[in-house]
């Protein structure tokens, strides 16, 4: 009898273990930005549990060329380029954009990993990797204004 008791107990606990209680919804890791510029990531954190939780978002890695820095985001709130990690209370079945600012400086490309996790289940976790480039299509082409005439006293008519 305890032996049927305890193997029930493992499969019920391994069935709780694999709910999980929030999910990541997002587009795309691969953001391509104009040399130059500001990239930026969305997505959400959905709490799927009834209960409250709280999730953190850390930097993991962080690839980046000299003169480029990135900025997390939760809700409506960036934090300092200095700032590698945040978190944010959920009710339940609520949930909160995430979002990533990198601000490019020249062509190249930049790697960020990021451990989304609750942190009452740290092994509850997504890594995601994002994927910065600038757009090196953009800049070979550059379009200019169009050369003006001096003004010399005189009208150009355009018919």
């Amino acid at each position: 009898m305890n032996k049927i008791l305890l193997v029930l107990f493992l499969a019920a606990s391994k069935t709780l273990a694999l709910d999980t209680t929030f999910q990541l919804v997002f587009d795309s890791t691969n953001i391509s930005v104009g040399e130059d510029s500001t990239g930026k990531f969305y997505g959400s954190i959905i709490n799927l549990s009834a209960d409250s939780i709280s999730v953190a978002v850390i930097s993991k890695e962080i690839v980046l060329l000299n003169d480029w820095s990135t900025s997390i985001c939760l809700g409506e709130l960036c934090y300092n380029e200095s700032i590698d990690s945040a978190s944010v209370h959920l009710g339940a079945n609520d949930s909160v954009s995430l979002g990533v600012l990198a601000w490019t400086n020249g062509l190249g490309e930049g790697v960020i990993k990021l451990d989304v996790f609750n942190i009452a289940f740290p092994d509850e976790n997504i890594i995601l990797e994002l994927h910065f480039d600038t757009d090196q299509l953009l800049s070979l082409i550059h379009i200019s204004e169009p050369t003006r005439p001096e003004r010399r006293g005189y009208a150009r008519l355009w018919f």
